[in-house]
């Protein structure tokens, strides 16, 4: 195919203003959530291409920990083996609620502190998760660990609104985590970032005007 031919349509989200009635602490008391450690969020399908076995390997590494909290949300076909995990660990500073209505699963991300991505180390073509997109949408900085194809971490490392490693790294992550835990105003300043960059490349009305303009 003729590169001249081809063009970007990004993933894309009808902006809105994510302004809410609850405080951050009516909404983590309700979920037994603590208010005074950043909150590390996973929020969507847990299936194999999320790379379930490395998610458990940094739970596994990081369940004693009293400077972070890590909450997951969501289902899918390996959602189990974190449901067995939580359970046989019973950790203090991880959390795994299976199902909430969007409205409540909204509030939760609203006032996290940071979105986590993970995909499969195996892939070997590029993918970019739409659930970034939310995460942005909430000025959430972006902790991600995928395989070495997809170029979701140089843009967000180009951008300065997330940091990567190879999600089968663990020593990486957890560097990676620890850059964010203790370096609260770059974690603020790069989740503005992260807005910033989403109003200006993947706003719905670029993906409309990228379509829009070989009728015109």
């Amino acid at each position: 195919i003729e590169k001249e031919k081809l063009e970007i349509c990004p993933n894309a989200i009808n902006i809105i203003n994510r302004k809410t009635g609850y405080s951050k602490e009516e909404i983590f008391d309700k979920y037994n959530i603590p208010k005074n450690l950043p909150v590390f969020l996973f929020g969507g399908n847990l299936g194999p291409a999320q790379g379930i076995s490395f998610l458990l390997e940094v739970l596994g590494s990081n369940k004693n920990r009293t400077d972070c909290f890590i909450l997951i949300v969501g289902g899918g076909s390996k959602s189990i083996l974190i449901q067995k995990w939580i359970k046989l660990n019973n950790p203090c500073n991880i959390k795994y609620i299976n199902h909430l209505e969007r409205e409540e699963y909204d509030l939760l991300e609203f006032f996290s502190d940071v979105g986590m991505i993970f995909l499969d180390s195996r892939f070997s073509i590029p993918n970019f998760p739409s659930r970034i997109l939310s995460y942005m949408e909430c000025k959430l900085p972006l902790l991600i660990a995928t395989d070495d194809a997809s170029d979701l971490g140089d843009i967000a490392k180009k951008n300065e609104f997330g940091i990567w490693s190879e999600s089968n790294d663990i020593n990486h992550f957890n560097k990676n985590l620890d850059f964010y835990i203790n370096n609260s105003e770059n974690r603020k300043q790069m989740g503005i970032n992260a807005y910033n960059f989403l109003t200006k490349n993947y706003h719905v009305s670029r993906s409309y005007d990228t379509i829009m303009k070989h009728f015109k």
